[in-house]
């Protein structure tokens, strides 16, 4: 996501900002030819690197959090909107996650 997180790590929520204003840099200065740029913040997703938390992540919590297809959906949504809509930033989290 968007927000920094402890679980994440300094450089991890650093770089998710650095990322948000790159977006937003590139779509000020390159509008006039028809480029766009979005920022995509998932949350919680169930990928690899939840093998790697310091405590195990069960099945149940697995299944409740986004699946790389969700995040694969939202990035084909916005590739697909004609040239005159721009999305900035696209923030997808699992139902059961709050946002902070």
């Amino acid at each position: 996501g968007v927000r920094a997180s402890k679980l994440a790590g300094a450089a991890y929520s650093a770089s998710k900002f650095g990322m948000v204003a790159l977006t937003h840099s590139i779509n000020e200065e390159e509008m006039d030819h028809c480029i766009r740029a979005s920022v995509i913040c998932p949350g919680e997703v169930e990928t690899p690197i939840l093998d790697h938390r310091p405590e195990a992540v069960s099945a149940e919590h697995r299944a409740r959090i986004l699946q790389p297809n969700d995040v694969a959906a939202a990035v084909l949504f916005i590739a697909g909107l004609p040239p005159r809509a721009c999305v900035p930033e696209l923030i997808i989290k699992p139902t059961s996650q709050i946002y902070q």
